[in-house]
């Protein structure tokens, strides 16, 4: 009879590092949820909805109420003051992530709305869709940069053994 004793403690504590890093998902969230915040405010600038649809131009009544001397002045869609475009957070909790706002009128600029939707005077003209974040699903391009994050964390976990 051939009997043989193995100690596998390094294998076992490399295991249980593994299992440690794979578990917390904590950082990878953090990061994915940055991503997609920081790829909201490119649509911002690039005035596109995350599927590269261009917003629909600014109407002339719009145009004509913007906040001379507070805002920006400018002609530039969904960014008279900036509020909206800045107000992107994001949340870890758990093993998931939220990103959005709290701005209640950030709906009416996602989804569009037709003149006196809300009472009398509000808005004052149909608002068109323009949507800044996904609706159904993570556009390509974002969808990649989240596997990137997560087969860093993997790599670095395994690095880490």
């Amino acid at each position: 009879m051939i009997a043989l004793t193995l100690d596998t403690k390094e294998v076992d504590k490399a295991l249980d590092n593994l299992q440690r890093n794979l578990i917390d998902l904590h950082q990878p969230l953090d990061e994915i949820g940055q991503t997609i915040a920081d790829n909201i405010a490119l649509g911002f600038r690039d005035e596109q909805s995350p599927d590269g649809t261009p917003w629909d131009d600014l109407s002339d009544t719009t145009k004509a109420r913007r906040r001379k001397g507070k805002g920006s002045g400018s002609d530039q869609i969904l960014n008279d003051t900036g509020v909206l475009k800045n107000s992107f957070t994001h949340n870890v909790s758990g093993d998931s992530v939220e990103v959005g706002t709290n701005l209640e009128y950030a709906a009416t600029q996602q989804f569009g709305a037709k003149k006196g939707q809300y009472g009398k005077g509000a808005p004052w003209g149909d608002i068109p869709a323009r949507p800044f974040m996904p609706e159904e699903s993570l556009p390509s391009e974002w969808e990649d940069e989240v596997m990137d994050i997560i087969s860093a964390h993997l790599e670095q976990s395994i690095d880490n053994l």
